[in-house]
This record gives structure tokens, sequence and C-alpha cells, in this order.
């Protein structure tokens, strides 16, 4: 059991092993290496630059009840969703 591996150790065993004693060791590559192998690639995130893409939403109210009728204008408003002029 050489360096901590078993008997019949594949090479990948031995770079796993040191990768790990090297993130423990506290190598941040190291610990990527593991977080990517075993979570995937993290998401790459857009520039702050990158100027946003503004949406449209349309919102069509069907049917319903009187006791519940469609949102008041100032109630949309407060709750921090803007208009679109």
């Amino acid at each position: 059991m050489k360096h901590g591996l078993s008997p019949g150790a594949t090479w990948a065993d031995a770079i796993a092993l040191a990768t790990i004693k090297a993130a423990a060791d506290g190598s941040q590559q190291a610990a990527r290496e593991i977080r990517e192998a075993t979570e995937g690639r993290a998401p790459t995130r857009a520039p702050e630059t990158a100027p946003m893409e503004q949406i449209t939403v349309e919102v069509i109210h069907i049917g319903g009840s009187h006791d519940r009728p469609p949102l008041s204008y100032d109630s949309v408003t407060r709750s921090g969703f803007k208009p679109i002029n």
C-alpha cells in the first residue's frame, strides 16, 4: 500500500488521491477540479456591462369571479413591477 493506495490501484486512483490531498492542503485549483468533476462546470456569468434585454409580458384576465377582481395598477406598482410606457 504505497502512498495510501491499495494493491491494484489504477493511475486514476493515484491522481484522484493526489488531487484530494492537494485540495486538503489548500490548493484552490485542486478543489476546483474536484468540484467540477463531481458537480459539473459552473455556468459562466454574463459580463456586468452586457445590456439588459427588455421583455414585455401581457396578462389577459379570463373568467374569475366578482370577489377576486384583477389586480389594480397601484397594487402591481407597489409590488415592485414597473410599467413599460
